[in-house]
């Protein structure tokens, strides 16, 4: 009596490649004990057409059939090569904050990209575009969806604080008592370029400063000596470009 050998095929698939995070269902034949290693990614690695989900970087899987019903324990392997495409680089405008009731320009860099998509389309004049003006009514983040040439999807996201308007008090009493002695300015902090001017009914300009923070406030005096009593004019410009802001403040003392 003579043994033959059990001649095990084995059939990985073909190489392929995905996007990034991508999916891909393996495709093995040839017996009835697949193993496919590495596990990493795969749904079941024991059966002959898992999927592998969520791909980040590539793998070369290495499937092994054994059959089981030769004395002499037979097996054979193949490997199959998942690669990925690469990523264009997507780029969206830095976290920000902006005024209730403004709007600013979004953007996006790198590419190029066929298509773009950004998610939620609220407050958004296009959400189809790379560069849509948003003006959204409260705090919101923004992700931007890019389709480079493989027709793979890349992500970046942009946050953008709303804040309330910037707001000036109209009295203060600088006397040297701790309570109220500078003219403050609300939400000036996030402004560090701001710049805030104070002049004289006669258009004298008393005070001038680039950036407005508790080192910088406005103490009610000019070129060394206390102002008088009375009623004087700011302008306020938060950053460049934007509308000035214009008041009255008042000092008593």
């Amino acid at each position: 009596y003579v043994n033959s050998l059990v001649i095990v095929q084995a059939d990985a698939g073909t190489d392929t490649t995905i996007c990034p995070g991508g999916t891909v269902l393996l495709n093995g034949q040839g017996g009835h004990s697949p193993a496919w290693e590495p596990a990493a990614f795969l749904s079941d690695p024991s059966v002959a057409d898992p999927v592998a989900s969520f791909v980040t970087h590539p793998v070369t899987y290495v499937l092994t059939i054994t059959e089981e019903i030769s004395p002499y324990g037979c097996y054979n392997t193949d490997s199959v090569r998942v690669d990925l495409y690469p990523n264009s680089g997507i780029n969206a405008t830095e976290d920000t904050f902006l005024i209730r009731g403004a709007s600013i320009q979004l953007n996006v860099e790198g590419g190029p990209f066929s298509a773009y998509r950004w998610d939620p389309s609220t407050g958004l004049d296009n959400s189809a575009i790379p560069d849509p003006v948003a003006s959204p009514v409260e705090s919101i983040l923004y992700s931007v969806f890019g389709t480079n040439q493989y027709g793979c999807e890349e992500s970046d996201s942009v946050f953008i604080e709303v804040i309330e308007d910037i707001r000036a008090y109209n009295v203060f009493s600088p006397n040297g008592d701790g309570v109220n002695d500078f003219f403050d300015i609300e939400n000036a902090w996030r402004f560090p370029d701001m710049i805030v001017e104070v002049y004289s009914r006669w258009g004298d300009r008393l005070f001038s400063s680039k950036g407005y923070d508790d080192g910088s406030r406005w103490d009610g005096t000019a070129r060394g000596r206390d102002v008088p009593v009375g009623t004087y004019y700011y302008v306020i410009i938060p950053y460049s470009g934007a509308k000035p802001i214009t008041g009255n403040v008042t000092i008593i003392r």
